[in-house]
Formats: structure tokens, sequence, C-alpha cells
């Protein structure tokens, strides 16, 4: 959805904040169209959940970086996208 996002608002001459906003309900259903998928399959194949102790703690994944390389240029694109209303156009 993403370029073609883009593409929607160069050939029709809007603000991308204007088609990323009518895009929010198409993403939260696939998100959870998703979730239900890997849901229920889980349930299908009877997988439980990781005991708490073998699960790394959040404070430990955002310090490695790792997080860090992901969320950096989301939160920098949308503040451009936003906040300074750069568009594609």
């Amino acid at each position: 959805m993403g370029a073609a996002a883009f593409v929607l608002a160069e050939v029709m001459q809007i603000n991308y904040v204007i088609v990323a906003t009518a895009a929010i309900i198409p993403a939260i259903l696939f998100c959870l169209g998703l979730w239900a998928s890997v849901h229920f399959e889980a349930k299908k194949l009877n997988l439980k959940l990781k005991d708490a102790k073998d699960m790394p703690h959040l404070k430990d994944v955002f310090l490695k970086g790792e997080a860090l390389t992901l969320f950096v240029p989301m939160f920098v694109l949308i503040l451009l996208l936003v906040y300074w209303l750069y568009t594609s156009v």
C-alpha cells in the first residue's frame, strides 16, 4: 500500500496525508485478518505460549539496537509527512 499511496497522491495531486488517512481502515482490517489467521492456525496446531522466563525483556530488545533500525526511520517519515507536510507532489 505504501508505494501505491505515493503514486495515488501524485496522480490525483492531493496531499499524501489524505491518502494515508483513507488507508487506515483497510490497514486495520488487514492486521485483524492476519492476527485471526495466525491465531486459528496456532489453535489448530495446538501451539502454546512460551514461559515468561524464556522471553527477552523489552528493555534489552530496545537497547540492543535492532529495534532502533526499525523505529527511527518510521518516526522520521511520519514526522516529515505529517508535521512538516512534505508531500509526494
